[in-house]
This record gives structure tokens, sequence and C-alpha cells, in this order.
């Protein structure tokens, strides 16, 4: 998996981790701003759970801004 949506100057990214990452999910959400790694991620053991969190965070910072996360 490797979803990304642009938001304005900011990149919501979703992909799978090699191995799952030694137990600590099998899926990684971030924001990259202007190009630097933003203090977010989110971890996710399925796909499914992936998907919705990528979409929740991305309709979370249409509607709110990147502000919450900055």
């Amino acid at each position: 998996m490797d979803l990304k949506e642009t938001i304005d100057d900011c990149v919501v990214s979703t992909v799978s981790l090699p191995f799952g990452s030694m137990g600590l999910g099998n899926y990684e959400t971030m924001i990259i701003k202007n190009g630097n790694f933003m203090d977010y991620q989110d971890r996710y053991e399925t796909e499914e759970e992936a998907l919705q969190g990528h979409e929740r965070l991305v309709m979370d910072i249409k509607k709110n801004g990147i502000g919450d996360y900055s």
C-alpha cells in the first residue's frame, strides 16, 4: 500500500511497513509538510484500519486545517 493525498502544502502518506515493523503495526500514516515529516504518526495492524485512518486524517485536515497536527 502506498497512499498519498496532497492538501495545500501537506501530504498525508500511508504505507505498508516491511515485516510488520517488528510488532509495531503493518501500516503507518504520516503527514509531510513542505517536504518535512511532522510530529504525527499513526500505525495500524490491518489494511482496512489503515485505509479508514488515512481517510479520517485527510477529512480532518480538509475540514479543520493542519493546526492540530503542527
